[in-house]
């Protein structure tokens, strides 16, 4: 498993991280998650009818394992959208002038 981008040590989790910054890539990981959904929503449509045989076959059998990979790329996304907005949030705490130590 790949090692998670805003974990221990991670650049991202390192002071002075511009929170703008972090957040443009959180919007960015939202929107390819979004594209990837809609992605799956049309392979999901596509008529397995339109074409027959042995290649068929395979071609479709693939295409039904890739569904559930998109699907897991997507939620994935997401995750990491959360936790770089966590980060930037904590980053906006950290350079007040009295950080909120409740967190």
């Amino acid at each position: 498993m790949a090692a998670d981008a805003t974990g221990a040590g991670s650049p991202l989790t390192r002071n002075g991280c511009d929170p703008v910054d972090l957040e443009a890539v959180a919007l960015r990981c939202t929107a390819v998650a979004r594209r990837i959904r809609a992605t799956r929503a049309l392979l999901a449509a596509v008529d397995e009818r339109a074409w027959t045989g042995p290649v068929a076959r395979r071609s479709w059998a693939a295409l039904d394992e890739l569904g559930p990979r998109l699907g897991g790329a997507a939620v994935s996304l997401d995750l990491q959208s959360r936790r770089l907005r966590a980060h930037a949030d904590a980053q906006r705490r950290a350079s007040l002038p009295t950080p909120d130590r409740s967190v």
